[in-house]
């Protein structure tokens, strides 16, 4: 008994776990597991009670069938190995799911009960890293669709063409070539034009 004084386990707590169909060995178990891990195995006992109560009879015996095998699993003598105790968070989140599943109105209490005792931490923070790899792509998404690269090259501009005006045959002189074709004339510089006549350059 000295894990339940050690976590100050309170009577009342001890008759809840007892009530709800835990033995022993897995409420030692518990009590171990809240000193290494943390947290108020307490007000953990209230949530397990608040939650069963909303199982039917056989649903009951299934949920502390679970919180037993988890407590047992993580609460030896001996700390459990990481992947003892993901293999331990794994079962117990699949059997409360599927206890939940059955009993809607009471999967916020089970969410509750998963975040007391930390089996639903991973799970969130995968929730995190996924919901922040979504907000990436789309943010990467919307840049790509905002870019002038992604108008696609066959398009048609919203954009008016440039007025073009007309050009006069006086104003682009063109004098004939010896096969008869017609090629523009110099253009004559502006500084060209200026010079007075008889001026050498």
């Amino acid at each position: 008994m000295k894990a339940l004084a050690d976590v100050h386990l309170q009577k009342e707590s001890y008759e809840r776990f007892k009530r709800g169909g835990l033995t022993d060995k897995g409420i030692v178990g518990g009590a171990r597991y809240f000193k290494r891990a943390g947290g108020d195995i307490n007000e953990y006992s209230k949530t397990f009670e608040e939650t069963d109560k909303r199982f039917p009879a056989n649903d009951q015996g299934a949920h502390a069938r679970a919180v037993d095998g988890y407590f047992k699993s993580v609460g030896g003598e001996k700390a459990p190995t990481p992947v003892e105790e993901e293999a331990a968070k794994r079962e117990f989140n699949k059997k409360t799911d599927e206890i939940g599943e059955r009993n809607p109105a009471a999967k916020k209490h089970i969410e509750r009960e998963k975040d007391l005792i930390g089996t639903q931490k991973k799970r969130d923070q995968a929730a995190m890293v996924k919901a922040e790899a979504d907000a990436k792509g789309n943010d990467d998404l919307l840049a790509s669709l905002n870019s002038p690269s992604s108008v696609p090259a066959n398009k048609v501009s919203d954009a008016k063409p440039a007025a073009t005006t007309p050009t006069t045959a006086a104003e682009t002189p063109a004098t004939a070539t010896k096969d008869g074709a017609a090629k523009p004339k110099p253009q004559t510089t502006a500084s060209a034009a200026a010079k007075p006549k008889g001026m050498s350059v």
